[in-house]
C-alpha cells in the first residue's frame, strides 16, 4: 500500500493504437512508481514509470513517464473500460478511467 506521505501522483497522457502512455510517481521518493493496467476491471499489465521525459524532467525533477503496449492476444472493443493506478494505491491515474 501507498503511504500517505508518498502522494502518488500521475496521468494518462494518450493512447495509439495498442500503447498507453502517461507519468506517474511518487512525489517524496525517487524510487519509481509502478503503474497497474486493468481493462474491463481484470488486471491486464504492470509498467514501470522510469522513462526520461524532457518535460518532466523539466517539471518534477524525475524521470517518470511510462508507456505499455498491449500484448498481441488482448484485443480492446467499443464500450471496453481501461483504468490505470498506481500499485498498491486505491485512487486511479488523472484522466482514469478511459472508454473505448
Amino acid at each position: 500500500e501507498v503511504s500517505p506521505e508518498m502522494q502518488a501522483q500521475g496521468r494518462i497522457d494518450g493512447i495509439d493504437g495498442r500503447r498507453i502512455f502517461g507519468w506517474a510517481r511518487l512525489k517524496n521518493s525517487q524510487v519509481a512508481a509502478h503503474v497497474e493496467i486493468f481493462l474491463n476491471d481484470i488486471k491486464v499489465g504492470l509498467v514501470k514509470a522510469d522513462l526520461p521525459q524532457t518535460n518532466l524532467l523539466r517539471d518534477l525533477n524525475q524521470a517518470c513517464g511510462y508507456e505499455y503496449e498491449f500484448p498481441v492476444d488482448i484485443s480492446l472493443f467499443k464500450g471496453d473500460i481501461l483504468r490505470l493506478r498506481i500499485e498498491g494505491d486505491f485512487r486511479e491515474l488523472d484522466n482514469s478511467p478511459l472508454i473505448f
